[in-house]
């Protein structure tokens, strides 16, 4: 409001080549205070922030995390490895356990799903929404689909629609093949979550193409495999120095990677792949132990 009261105020003379080169003046001096401004107001936030790490500790950080040079093969790929193992090996003892479920649990046909997609209907049926895998089996061709869902009468019914679930499915569906849909909760097994189910129950129907369905392997858990035991101890320090509010406004790996990135600039800490990717996974862990401590 000050600038433009004097662009219109006539105290100066007001021919067009002294109007050009005042307002340049007035331009360059808002330019040069803000430039000012701004700078003053950052330097004081890199002391805010600098504050949270010691110089020495600053000094052990960039030591830790800068790269050696020697070759590692990371902890994940031999923990794959051993998983991959694990469950093979169980996968017939997984089937059993998961038959005898579906032996005890109702059997649905697509024309049911079809019809207990609508909530109101459940409702008046007391069926609760259920958290877990879903087995749908081509009795014809003895081809197995396995999928998950937190609420299995909101999804499952997708895959007998066209364009919304498995196209090979429908397509068979639609060819008129019989097909039968067992439902195995989360909470009738003993998987920790509905990855490991949804993974397990994979491998022990055979399911994935060209013998099933399946076009992927479930999800392995998700675990941090720091290459160093030093990367796990500076990012625990770090974490320890972040406040709850900066943690809780880390809810995707999108701001998760760009708070990292500006973590590096402002510290001056080397780029680091292996604990990069860790630290990330660390703060999803947070994220996620936080929402189920809500629930």
């Amino acid at each position: 409001m000050i600038f433009r009261r004097f662009w219109t105020s006539c105290d100066f003379p007001c021919d067009f080549k002294s109007y050009i080169n005042m307002r340049r003046f007035v331009y360059e001096f808002i330019i040069r205070y803000l430039k000012e401004t701004l700078r003053g107001s950052g330097e004081e936030v890199r002391r805010e922030v600098t504050a949270l790490f010691s110089e020495s500790e600053l000094s052990w950080m960039r030591e830790v995390l800068k790269d050696d040079g020697v070759l590692r093969i990371s902890p994940s790929y031999f923990y794959k490895l051993k998983t991959d193992y694990e469950r093979n090996s169980k996968r017939e003892q997984t089937r059993k356990e998961l038959d005898l479920i579906r032996n005890r649990n109702k059997k649905y046909s697509p024309e049911d799903l079809l019809k207990l997609k609508n909530y109101n209907i459940r409702r008046q049926l007391n069926m609760e929404d259920i958290a877990g895998i879903y087995v749908i089996h081509n009795v014809d061709l003895d081809k197995y689909y396995i999928g998950q869902a937190k609420s299995i009468f909101d999804r499952v019914y997708q895959h007998f629609k066209a364009n919304s679930g498995n196209a090979e499915v429908f397509q068979d569906f639609k060819l008129g093949d019989y097909f039968e849909i067992s439902i195995i909760p989360l909470g009738q097994v003993n998987f920790g979550d509905l990855n490991e189910l949804e993974d397990n129950a994979i491998r022990a129907y055979n399911s994935m193409y060209p013998n099933g369905y399946n076009k992927v392997m479930g999800n392995l858990p998700t675990k941090v495999f720091f290459l160093k035991e030093e990367y796990s101890e500076v990012a625990m320090l770090i974490l320890d120095r972040m406040d709850t509010e900066l943690l809780d406004s880390l809810t995707n790996v999108k701001t998760r990677k760009r708070f990292l990135f500006k973590l590096y600039k402002e510290y001056n800490l080397p780029s680091n792949g292996n604990f990069h990717s860790n630290f990330i996974k660390l703060l999803t862990e947070y994220n996620k132990q936080k929402k189920g401590n809500k629930i």
